[in-house]
Formats: structure tokens, sequence, C-alpha cells
């Protein structure tokens, strides 16, 4: 009996103890970004695509305003990620400066 005590104590994750307390784990900073960067980028392909369909505008000129659009929103992305992961870096970095302390 005690060696089967022993194999479920071994397989006991952090998980499984923060349960048993009550508690559960917290939530890094990248678990709440991607959400509402897919949300956004959700809703910002949404806005072009009706945005398009509803311009009246000839089809080389619909064309040329949508990879321009495209492009705008490529930037706007890759700036929003840049600052989500520098935000993430520093969150790291001063975690773990305290668990050294």
């Amino acid at each position: 009996m005690n060696t089967d005590m022993l194999k479920e104590l071994r397989n006991l994750d952090k998980n499984d103890i923060l349960n048993a307390l009550g508690l559960e784990s917290r939530r890094s900073s990248s678990d709440m970004v991607l959400p509402v960067l897919g949300i956004f980028t959700a809703g910002l392909i949404t806005g072009l695509g009706a945005g398009l369909m509803l311009a009246p505008k000839s089809g080389q000129s619909l064309r040329d305003d949508a990879r321009d659009m495209a492009s705008d929103a490529q930037g706007q992305l890759k700036g929003k990620m840049d600052k989500a992961r520098d935000y993430a870096k520093d969150a790291t970095s001063k975690i773990s400066e305290r668990v050294a302390d």
C-alpha cells in the first residue's frame, strides 16, 4: 500500500496540489494578451472587408486601397506585437528578480 501511495505522490503536479488547496495557477501576461490580439485582428479583417465591399471605386483603385490598408494593418500589428513582447519580457524579468530575492 505504501508503494501505491508513493507512486500517486510522484504523479502529482503543481496544478493537482494547488487544486487540493483550492487555489489555481496565476495567468501569465501572454495568456491575456494573445486572445485580445486575436479579437483585434478578426475585427480588423472584418472591418476591412466590409469597407472594401461598400466602397464605390473601380477594381484597380479598390485593390490598391486594399494593399495599402493591409500594409498599414501589418505595421500596426507588428508594433503591438513588439510592445506586447517587451511587456512580457519586463514582467518576466521582474518576476525573476522577485524569485531570486
